[in-house]
């Protein structure tokens, strides 16, 4: 912030103030872009361990009455 943006007239000088609002947006575009793209990653993570959750509940359920059925065997 050692940007200077003072004019005698409004006390700032616009072409700086547009380039410093430009490279602002650029900066929050790139930055939503990325976290964008973050939540896109983690969304696909959280699909893959729910997946692997399912899958292991069935698996558990399955040796439940595995177990189950040779206890009543007895």
């Amino acid at each position: 912030m050692a940007k200077v943006f003072k004019t005698s007239m409004f006390g700032y000088d616009k072409k700086e103030v547009d380039e410093y609002v430009k490279e602002k947006d650029e900066a929050f575009e790139a930055l939503v872009t990325d976290s964008k793209e973050k939540i896109k990653q983690a969304q696909a993570v959280a699909m893959n361990a729910n997946k692997a959750l399912d899958e292991l509940k069935a698996e558990f359920d399955k040796l439940k009455a595995e177990l189950d059925r040779i206890k009543t065997q007895k």
